[in-house]
């Protein structure tokens, strides 16, 4: 048990949980969802997936980590664009939304006599929802969409039977999509005001 807790550290202190959850996993949603939507219908992907070697399966989680990045990019563009609406790190109000600062007081977190290891691995699980929940929103946005261009297209060419599986992907979409933004805002604050807590005890 000891050895499960401590490879379950090693993930946390590696950042690789961080890439598991945060890049791979929105990643692959986007992948999953442009294949199924547009390419294959779903048991055909299911049957392509149970069929891929390890190296297959090296390489397609490769590519999901560079689309999960992609999608981090589209994530942070947009929070430029328009506020709230992409990924956002650290509380802008506290930081004059200034990154600069933010990484200074990452600095003075990690390097504070007051913080535990215990405490950094609090801190790192937040960082890690934060991370998530932003990209995880911004990887149903990007399905949500692709489910509109395919509802719209299937009007157009008057073809219904497969709309409402179609209506109800979206209608789920969007909730994931709304719900994982706002986890993303409500992390930033409770990562920041948790390590403050830390370093001010």
């Amino acid at each position: 048990m000891e050895d499960l807790a401590a490879l379950f550290n090693a993930f946390y202190t590696r950042f690789v949980l961080r890439d598991l959850l945060a890049k791979i996993t929105p990643g692959t949603i986007v992948l999953v969802a442009i294949s199924t939507i547009f390419i294959w219908q779903p048991e055909n992907v299911a049957h392509y997936l149970a069929g891929l070697t390890f190296w297959a399966w090296t390489i397609l989680l490769a590519f999901s980590w560079i689309t999960g990045i992609t999608i981090q990019s589209i994530g942070e563009w947009l929070e430029k664009r328009k506020e709230g609406w992409g990924i956002r790190y650290y509380p802008k109000d506290e930081f004059d939304d200034n990154h600069k600062e933010w990484f200074k007081f990452l600095v003075a977190f990690s390097h504070s006599d007051r913080v535990t290891d215990a405490d950094k691995k609090r801190a790192e699980r937040y960082a890690v929802i934060k991370e998530a929940c932003g990209i995880g929103s911004i990887a149903f946005l990007i399905v949500s969409s692709l489910l509109a261009v395919k509802i719209v297209f299937l009007l157009v060419v008057s073809v219904y039977d497969t709309m409402g599986i179609l209506l109800i992907g979206l209608i789920i979409a969007i909730i994931f999509t709304f719900s994982l933004n706002r986890m993303n805002k409500e992390h930033v604050q409770r990562h920041y005001d948790y390590m403050l807590a830390v370093i001010d005890c």
